[in-house]
This record gives structure tokens, sequence and C-alpha cells, in this order.
């Protein structure tokens, strides 16, 4: 778990190099994420397992009521097969929200918006109650989602449906790991707070 906080820490830094921050026009806020998923693996032999995403945030407001908001998280993501096994993944992601909602007051500090998400991510952990081994599985997410939110002064809180447009399952994975997984990802809604300054 610590290697996974230091490569965190060591992509956000990276992210978040260069950026210059304007004071007097708060134009660029920084912050820290968190939320649920409700993820569904699109296989009837797997329920809902509910999943956890936290990480760090940078937000730049645009004209037009526009902002831009790249993440950089650790998202976990997993479907139950019985009480005591999952198929799950730990994945460093990196969405990049394209919100558009008017602001209500002149200082900035509530407004409603709508957003759109297209993402990348990459497995780093997998649930040991299933014995997979990393040769048949594909470490590489992508998708994209949209969604709805409201900001109320430091808080950002936002609900999003998130397609997964990969495979589980590798291009050349064995014949009996490509026949469970290779038409099988994670998609569904997530719900997430971030604190921005």
């Amino acid at each position: 778990m610590k290697n996974i906080f230091k490569v965190i820490i060591i992509a956000s830094l990276a992210l978040f190099a260069g950026a210059r921050v304007d004071a007097q026009e708060k134009k660029l806020h920084f912050g820290v994420t968190a939320g649920l998923n409700f993820q569904t693996l699109n296989s009837n032999d797997y329920k809902n397992n509910l999943g956890y995403k936290a990480g760090v945030a940078v937000r730049a407001d645009l004209p037009a009521w526009f902002s831009i908001q790249p993440e950089l998280l650790f998202h976990v993501k997993s479907g139950k097969l019985n009480k005591d096994t999952m198929l799950g993944f730990g994945y460093l992601e990196l969405p990049v929200n394209v919100q558009w909602g008017p602001w209500f007051d002149e200082d900035k500090r509530f407004r409603a918006f709508i957003q759109a998400a297209p993402y990348l991510g990459y497995a780093i952990s997998k649930d040991k109650s299933l014995d997979l081994d990393w040769q048949d599985i594909n470490r590489f997410e992508y998708g994209a989602g949209i969604g709805l939110g409201f900001t109320a002064m430091v808080f950002n809180i936002s609900a999003m449906y998130n397609w997964n447009f990969g495979s589980i399952a590798k291009y050349n994975a064995s014949e009996s790991f490509s026949k469970k997984f290779s038409d099988k990802n994670f998609s569904g809604f997530t719900l997430n707070i971030s604190i921005m300054f």
C-alpha cells in the first residue's frame, strides 16, 4: 500500500509541475478528491461490489462557464463472485473532467454543472481471492463518463455514469481466461466529492 501512495504522490507532482497560480483571479484550484463507485462487471456470475477512489485534482476555470479538472486517482473496481471471492483491481487512473455550468455569484462560490470525462487507467494491484496471472490480464483501461454536479464554496459534488471501452482479458490471453473475460469490463455509477482551494 505504501508503494501505491508513493506512485500517486510522484505522479501528482509530475501532473501539477509548472502550473502557475494566479492568486488574484483564482483561475487555478488544487484539491483532494474521493468517492464511491457502483460499477458492474457485465457478467451474470458476478454481483455488484462497492468500490472506492481517492486522489488529487486541479481545476482550471476557463471563459464561457467552462472548467477543466484533471484528476489522478487510485480507483478500486470489483465484482463479487461469492462471499469469499471477487474479481477486483486497483487502477492508477487519470480522468479529465470537462465541466460547463453557470456561476450564481460574482465570487464564483456556487454553481451547477454538467461534465464529461474521458479517462485512462493502469491496473497496479489485484484482489488476492482469485488466483489470476497478470500475463492474461489487460492492465490498461480506457473509457468515458458523463454526469452532473454542483459547487458550494470549496466543495465539488458530482455523480457520473462511466463506460469502460476495454476488456479485462488481453487479446493473447489463454483460451480459458479469454472465454470468461474477453467481453468483460467495469462500467457504472460513481459518486464523488472534491475539496478545492
